[in-house]
């Protein structure tokens, strides 16, 4: 999705580290990462690769412990409000993103981004 993809370039020049936390089929993540823009992303968690799937806390974990993530300065970004919610009660910062309108999102999240 182009906004999208523009927004992951964009923080990415800025110098922000970006990971993937994917429950994702080993077929479809293989597919994904053939497009340019898993260029950007510093590492990758997928559900299918390590047998945890999110909402499952310890996904959550498995990300923060493995990289070194402080959760208050981690912003988790997800289509599914469960999701989301799981990752804020690890005290990460939750963002709902709209993906029926993803221009949208995506500039409502750089507020988030840009403001902390």
């Amino acid at each position: 999705v182009e906004p999208t993809a523009k927004l992951i370039k964009e923080l990415k020049e800025r110098g922000y580290k970006l990971y993937v936390l994917s429950n994702m089929s080993k077929e479809y993540i293989e597919f994904l990462r053939e497009f340019p823009v898993f260029e950007y992303f510093d590492k990758q968690v997928v559900s299918c690769e390590i047998g945890i799937g999110k909402p499952d806390r310890r996904i959550y974990e498995y990300l923060l412990s493995n990289y070194d993530l402080d959760p208050a300065e981690t912003i988790f970004i997800d289509d599914r409000k469960d999701n989301v919610d799981a990752a804020e009660e690890l005290g990460i910062t939750p963002f709902h993103f709209d993906r029926t309108n993803p221009e949208q999102a995506c500039d409502d999240l750089r507020k988030v981004i840009y403001s902390e």
